[in-house]
């Protein structure tokens, strides 16, 4: 790990969610940067294999806007990217964060 970083903990980059139980990779690319006792060279391509399959065609959707929609999303739950196909439509986010005892086991 990169010693210029501050260490604020290291949360799992895998768990189980606390609503459904069902297991899931919590981590996108860009924020994980590495594992607690793995040196860069091994989880470098280990990183690289998770948001390879994270990114699976079969794990996407794309909306299709229409006027007067709303979409909301739980961020511990899927990657997002504005893709665009809203032009001509006033794009508004508004951002809600709530807070958990527990993000995930």
């Amino acid at each position: 790990m990169n010693a210029s970083y501050v260490n604020i903990g290291f949360p799992a980059m895998a768990g189980d969610a606390p609503e459904t139980g069902r297991p899931g990779l919590f981590g996108c690319l860009g924020y994980i940067i590495g594992f607690d006792d793995m040196d860069d060279a091994e989880a470098g391509p280990l990183l690289v294999e998770l948001y390879q399959w994270q990114s699976q065609q079969q794990f996407q959707y794309r909306h299709r806007w229409q006027k007067d929609m709303l979409v909301m999303w739980d961020n511990r739950s899927l990657l997002h990217a504005a893709t665009g196909g809203y032009a001509g439509h006033a794009r508004r986010l508004h951002r809600t964060t709530i807070a958990a005892a527990c993000v995930f086991s």
